[in-house]
């Protein structure tokens, strides 16, 4: 009894652990403006906000299943809103936060989510 019991606790214990390994945010920023984009903490929605009133707007460049899509940009390029879009965690394989005419930063990738 004393074994089963004691399985039981860690296989619980393994599953609780793994489930709680990607309750987390994952929020970048771009190298040269305080622009960032951030997954939610279900990894369900990602969305990205433009910190800078330069004129040059911020937008996430993102792949599913290995297929680039299309961008997602901060809908007013600065201040109160900001862009977002639903997506499955299981298919994103990598988001990155990138800025008009200034380029992208570093991508982040599934196995870091």
């Amino acid at each position: 009894m004393k074994t089963s019991l004691l399985s039981l606790t860690l296989v619980a214990a393994l599953a609780l652990g793994a489930a709680g390994a990607s309750a987390h945010a994952v929020t970048i920023f771009h190298p040269n403006e305080p622009t960032y984009a951030t997954l939610y903490v279900d990894h369900t929605v990602m969305w990205v906000c433009d910190q800078d009133p330069d004129g040059n707007r911020a937008y996430i460049r993102f792949s599913i299943n290995g297929v680039e899509q299309p961008a997602v940009w901060d809908p007013d390029g600065y201040g109160g809103a900001c862009g977002e879009r639903p997506v499955n965690p299981a298919t994103l394989d990598r988001f990155n936060v990138c800025v008009q005419n200034e380029g992208c930063g570093t991508p982040v990738f599934r196995s870091e989510f």
